[in-house]
């Protein structure tokens, strides 16, 4: 099981890397790369055996994206009470999951730093709440000694800030 939750992890890490690397002029692109990532990262979560709130947050997160992709595919914004019920139902599910414990608190703030990032309008916004997004993961991924979720997710992070630094800094050039 351990090696299958290592290769689905690394699937879903390619996947969130094309996901952190888009320009993200729409974010149509970027929120099925980020549904696919988070659905195989969620199910190694379940096979390594550690890290239940990662895993229920996941699967939590892949409705979430295909509702925002549904809305994002008409034109249409994001109701502000759809995202407060995001940000309840992840809460409500890790606490039920993994119960009152500090691991639960960093897998919440990583939850809320989700629901920012995917009702973003583009790349550039989505790339700062994504990064906040991860640092929080990789602070679970300590707290639960989630080799795979480390891997993933400081691989996620790097990827955020490099496609920061090609798509959202505007360097002026010497001339």
């Amino acid at each position: 099981m351990e090696t299958a939750a290592f290769i689905l992890n690394l699937i879903g890490l390619f996947l969130s890397i094309l996901a952190s690397l888009i320009k993200g002029e729409k974010m149509k692109k970027t929120l099925f790369l980020i549904l696919l990532g988070n659905l195989l990262v969620a199910i190694g979560f379940l096979l390594s055996g550690v890290g239940i709130n990662g895993a229920a947050s996941g699967i939590l997160a892949c409705v979430q994206v295909a509702i925002n992709y549904v809305f994002e595919s008409k034109n249409k914004p994001i109701p502000k009470w759809l995202i407060a019920i995001y940000a309840v139902l992840f809460i409500a599910v890790n606490i039920w999951v993994g119960g009152i414990a500090i691991s639960t608190v960093f897998a919440i703030l990583a939850c809320m730093a989700f629901v920012a990032s995917i009702v973003q309008k583009n790349g550039k916004s989505f790339r700062a709440c994504a990064i906040i997004n991860t640092v929080f993961w990789l602070i679970y991924d300590l707290i639960v000694f989630s080799v795979n979720g480390l891997i993933t997710h400081g691989t996620i992070l790097v990827m955020n800030i490099i496609g920061v630094l090609i798509h959202d800094l505007k360097i002026k050039k010497k001339k």
